[in-house]
């Protein structure tokens, strides 16, 4: 079996994460011999039914649809433990076993500064979000929303210097899609 679609096996599997990963690979020594193991030896590891059922069965439909999202120009999958993954994230026990990003990953490893609100904000709420994510921009840091509607949306409408993009977490849908604008 191909790593890659080992990978998106293991990151479309419920509630499997980063923290899990290593010692199932001391266990099976691959990610795709943990993949390809049998459900008693899942079971042995410590994995629960939903995750076993998903790496044994793992839903065919969804993973065409990631091959040929993965076929357009500039999407890509970062699996956890790839020097492309970043770091800070990487330091939480719970940290997705991959990303699904679309765009420049370099800006994934870049200063950054969460910034998230009110979806109702005011006039000036929404005013302040753009001022403060334009003027931190300018200092180095690329802002990282989840692109929901108002403070959110504000902060990435910003007037951001071209070397820092924002980056936009979108953790509905294709789960773990990270768009780090080019």
């Amino acid at each position: 079996m191909e790593e890659l679609q080992s990978w998106l096996i293991l990151a479309r599997a419920p509630g499997l994460h980063a923290g899990m990963l290593a010692p199932l690979l001391r266990e099976f020594g691959s990610i795709d011999s943990l993949v390809t193991a049998k459900s008693s030896a899942l079971s042995a590891a410590g994995l629960n039914a939903a995750n076993i059922a998903a790496i044994a069965h793992p839903d065919k439909a969804q993973l065409e649809r990631d091959a040929r999202w993965l076929a357009e120009p500039g999407n890509t999958f970062i699996p956890c433990g790839d020097s492309r993954y970043p770091p800070l994230l990487a330091q939480i026990s719970d940290a997705p076993l991959g990303l699904f990003v679309r765009g420049n990953i370099d800006c994934l490893c870049l200063p950054q500064l969460a910034m998230v609100g009110s979806r109702n904000p005011t006039g000036a709420g929404r005013e302040t979000a753009e001022s403060l994510a334009g003027h931190l921009s300018a200092c180095g840091l690329a802002i990282t929303s989840g692109l929901a509607v108002g403070i959110d949306a504000a902060s990435h409408a910003a007037r951001c210097v071209p070397q820092v993009r924002p980056i936009a977490v979108c953790a509905t849908g294709t789960r773990h899609r990270v768009s780090a604008h080019s």
